[in-house]
């Protein structure tokens, strides 16, 4: 049976609304607070478009507030009665949003360089051309507490690190080497090279804010902390060009080709060693993807790429916590050590693709990492 393509949405809504009541002596004065715990889910995909890759949006949320059932001798009453401090349901799109249409084009380059089967597993142009900065990097000690240190974390981000890196890939060389003859195998053979990239974990703690929970007839304080993480990685199927044509299974031709592309030996790693070796290179790449650009359309085997899609998963928590010094004892024994929570979990898949053809420029947020960098190079100068 044929479905005709159309857009979905579901929703599951289970959450449950709970009423206490608070009794004030004066009066005396009954009070009903209120809560709406529980889970809920909604999704937006489309449907009638199989095998092809449709964007697919996931929500989910849950929330627990705590009730206490406590009576004083004072006349103060409390029955099943919620806290009062009952904040906003977290949304991590307040960190990351939906996805633009330049955010798609810049993805499906970074995706494309990462998964193409073209790209060496560790250029050797690039590690040869890069020795010749070394002694500059690493010289320089003693001369100032202040330079010394900066000098000594550039020499590790850009010297030591990577050069550590190349040589474990060169230690696995043999492997490598075998595991892009497979691919080449497969190619050969007409099948799809289905392959995914890891795109990182980025933590966001907003940190913690003292907060009053409850006040009413009782003094509960507490702080209240919003933690944000995004899981990112992506994927993109390769094929081989109709009029791409590889040497024989076992030919000495395709070792060779094999040989070459792990390592870096072709003529559009000679453009890419160029672009790495050009001074600033990296920090231009940090506010435009002209590395991506390069990588991605590396085509010494002769490929053509399909079905990219970029997928993340978005969790934003609240954490409450009491401040156990500085609230009612009796009130904490009646809350029972219950958990106080606030959870939103979006799961998303776009489907990309390198609409413009050209490096574009943007103004990123800059991580921890590049702004020590760039406090390093300040030192440097100063």
């Amino acid at each position: 049976m044929e479905v005709t393509p159309m857009s979905r949405f579901r929703e599951q809504d289970i959450r449950v609304q709970t009423i206490g009541t608070r009794v004030s002596p004066i009066g005396p004065t009954t009070t009903y607070v209120s809560k709406t715990d529980g889970v809920w889910r909604k999704s937006t995909d489309e449907v009638g478009f199989y095998p092809l890759p449709t964007d697919l949006l996931l929500y989910e949320s849950g929330t627990y507030v705590p009730v206490r059932t406590l009576s004083r001798p004072n006349g103060w009453q409390w029955t099943n009665c919620p806290l009062s401090y009952q904040p906003a349901i977290p949304d991590p799109h307040q960190k990351w949003p939906v996805l633009t249409a330049l955010d798609r084009n810049t993805l499906a380059w970074k995706i494309l360089s990462e998964t193409n089967p073209s790209v060496p597993h560790v250029s050797i142009p690039t590690f040869v051309g890069e020795l010749k900065d070394l002694p500059s990097l690493v010289k320089g000690y003693g001369k100032g507490l202040l330079k010394s240190i900066s000098n000594g974390y550039l020499s590790w981000r850009w010297a030591i690190k990577p050069m550590i890196g190349d040589l474990r890939k060169l230690l696995r060389f043999q492997k490598a080497v075998n595991e892009r003859l497979t691919w080449l195998y497969r190619l050969r053979a007409g099948e799809t090279l289905r392959r995914r990239v890891d795109l990182g974990v980025t933590s966001i703690n907003d940190g913690a804010q003292s907060v009053f929970i409850d006040t009413t007839g009782c003094w509960i304080t507490g702080t209240s902390e919003l933690r944000y993480v995004r899981k990112a990685w992506g994927s993109a199927q390769w094929k081989l060009l109709p009029d791409s044509v590889l040497p024989q299974v076992g030919s000495r031709e395709l070792n060779q080709l094999a040989w070459k592309t792990t390592f870096g030996i072709t003529s559009h790693e000679a453009l890419a060693t160029a672009w790495e070796l050009t001074p600033w290179s990296w920090l231009a790449d940090w506010f435009g993807n002209v590395g991506d650009v390069i990588a991605a359309t590396n085509n010494s085997v002769g490929c053509t790429w399909g079905h990219v899609c970029y997928m993340r998963t978005l969790n934003a928590r609240r954490v409450v916590k009491y401040n156990t010094v500085q609230s009612d004892a009796d009130q904490l024994a009646a809350l029972n050590g219950q958990e106080y929570y606030a959870l939103t979990v979006r799961k998303e898949r776009y489907v990309v693709a390198p609409v413009l053809p050209l490096p574009v420029p943007q103004l990123p947020i800059l991580t921890n990492g590049q702004w020590s960098i760039l406090a390093a190079l300040a030192a440097q100068r100063l």
